[in-house]
């Protein structure tokens, strides 16, 4: 009985402390975040006002291109 138990307990340690999968879904999580957080940004607090900068010079552009890239890494070797 007290083998039943102790697997038991073991058991749901590891559902507790997660596996790989949450760990993909959490680092993904974290960035999808910070991709919203881009996407919603007001475009004040990235560039200054009456500034019309192209692509490849706006750091919200890029930003949000390395959080892409990011999530892509993470979900294929993450």
């Amino acid at each position: 009985m007290n083998g039943i138990m102790a697997q038991s307990f073991i058991s749901a340690w590891l559902v507790a402390a997660g596996g790989p999968i949450e760990g993909k879904v959490a680092f993904i999580g974290v960035f999808a975040i910070l991709l919203v957080w881009l996407l919603l940004m007001p475009r004040r607090l990235v560039v200054e006002e009456g500034t019309n900068l192209p692509w490849w010079q706006n750091t919200r552009y890029w930003a949000i291109l390395i959080v892409l890239i990011e999530i892509a890494v993470y979900y294929r070797w993450g």
